[in-house]
Parts: structure tokens; C-alpha cells; sequence
């Protein structure tokens, strides 16, 4: 509802025609206005694989508006050594972290009990046990959101963790109880990552059919955030083996390649 209420204030605007933004004799607000409407577009499309409704925004307006200019290439050793972060400081930037640390914990504690006071039949310790196939479904879909909802928890931690300094450029006076809390929260974000790339590649079928899988397009927004969060923990190879992400990478491209048959016009 928000996403479709900001599209059509963007195309209340003209946004979405392409003289707006080209009338525009300032570069930087001509930029802006095309980065707003092709976010939009980015929006749009996540909701519909989502949910699995069509587009909002058709493929003919998608394609009238210029796109915005290419951001200059970032070295990821820029990104870790600090000297070059503004594209991504949006996304950790905060006035109080201890407070948003004090929320991810308390967050993280209410997730875990919410799990524990499942019914038995929808635990996921219990789903070899379990022999009723609806139940068994369900359960396994009540994991991948709890795994999914998680990793939106603890991957502002990852960010931020990912933009510091490797410990070896960092002083011993830098080494306080937030940092080592902060790098936890990282390791425990790329860990559940890994484990729902885990649970939807050991409960593929081979046919067409679901399994005990949620529908196609849930299996494919969960694997690409999955997939992002790998990509952040590439950027600190000091604490996340290369080899380990590599192989949990390769099984994201496996699961994303089962879904090919899906693709529209195929």
C-alpha cells in the first residue's frame, strides 16, 4: 500500500514522463527526479515477485524516463578502510546506537520466544517427526519468514559492521563491548542467511511441484536476501572465509537456477 501510494505521487508529479526531469536545468534535481521514479520501478517489481500480482508500473512508462547516470565504480577496499562510504552510510547511520542495539536484542528475544510457543506440529525441531504434509508445509513456511524476518533484524548490524575497519587496522583502544556486540550480530546475519539458502536447497523438488516450499516467487525473494547479505560479508574476508561464502553463494545460484522455468516469455 505505501509502495503504490508513492508511485502515484511520483506519477501525480510526472515523474514518470520523461520531459519532467528533462526540463530540469539543474543536474543534481535532474538526477534526483530519475533516481525517485526508477526507485519506484525498483519497488514495484520487488512488491509484485513478492506477492505475485502484476506490476504496477507496465514495461512501456518503466523504459520512457532516461536512467539516472551510473555511480562512479567503489573500490570495496575504499569501503573498508573508511575512505569511501557515503554510498552506503545511509543505510547504518543513527543518532543513538545504543538504543537500536537495545532494540535488535530485545527484537531477536521476541522472534525466539514467538518460536518456542509454536504448537507442536508447527515446530521446526519436530518436522521429521511430524507425517501430516499440510502441517509439514506449514511449519517449513513459518521458518523461512522466521529465518527472513531475522536477517531484516540483524542486517543493519552487518552493514555497519561491514563498513569499519578489519580489527588488524583497528587500535586495542577501539575494542569495546558494542564493537564485539555489533560483530556478533553480523556473524549471526550471514549465519541465518546460509541457513535459508540451506532449507530451500535441501527442500527443492525436482519437479514442478512446491514440496514443502512456499510458493515460487516467496523461494526468490528469500534466496536474494540471502544472497545480499553474502555479498556484504565479503567485504570482511578477516571473519567470513572466503571458501564458506563462496560455497554458500554457489548454492544460492542453484536454487535461483531451478527457478529459471518460471521465467516469463519461457
Amino acid at each position: 500500500m505505501v509502495v503504490g501510494s508513492a508511485i502515484r505521487m511520483a506519477q501525480g508529479l510526472g515523474l514518470h514522463l520523461p520531459e519532467t526531469s528533462a526540463d530540469r536545468s539543474d543536474p543534481g534535481e535532474r538526477e534526483l527526479l530519475r533516481r525517485i521514479w526508477y526507485g519506484c520501478i525498483l519497488m514495484d517489481r520487488m512488491v509484485s515477485v513478492t506477492h505475485g500480482r502484476p506490476a504496477m508500473i507496465s514495461k512501456r512508462p518503466a523504459m520512457a524516463v532516461p536512467l539516472p547516470n551510473k555511480s562512479p565504480p567503489v573500490d570495496p577496499r575504499d569501503i573498508t578502510s573508511g575512505k569511501d562510504t557515503g554510498y552506503y552510510s545511509f543505510f547504518v547511520d543513527s543518532d543513538n546506537d545504543d538504543e537500536d542495539l537495545d532494540k535488535v536484542v530485545q527484537l531477536d528475544r521476541s522472534l525466539s520466544k514467538w518460536e518456542k510457543k509454536l504448537p507442536d506440529h508447527l515446530k521446526w525441531n519436530m518436522l521429521e517427526a511430524n507425517k501430516d504434509e499440510i502441517s509439514r508445509r506449514q511449519a517449513v513456511i513459518l521458518r523461512m519468514r522466521f529465518l527472513h524476518a531475522r536477517i531484516l533484524l540483524l542486517r543493519p548490524l552487518l552493514s555497519r559492521f561491514c563498513l569499519t575497519q578489519s580489527p588488524a587496522e583497528n587500535s586495542l583502544a577501539d575494542d569495546t563491548l558494542q564493537i564485539r556486540v555489533i560483530q556478533q550480530g553480523a556473524m549471526f546475519c550471514v549465519a541465518t542467511a546460509q541457513n535459508i539458502i540451506t532449507t530451500l536447497l535441501t527442500h527443492q523438488t525436482l519437479d514442478s511441484t512446491v514440496g514443502l516450499l512456499p510458493a515460487w516467487w516467496y523461494r526468490v525473494y528469500y534466496v536474494y536476501s540471502a544472497a545480499t547479505v553474502l555479498i556484504a560479508a565479503k567485504l570482511r574476508p578477516d571473519i567470513f572465509p572466503a571458501v564458506e561464502i563462496g560455497r554458500s553463494w554457489g548454492q544460492a545460484i542453484s536454487v535461483l537456477k531451478a527457478h529459471e522455468k518460471f521465467a516469463v516469455g519461457r
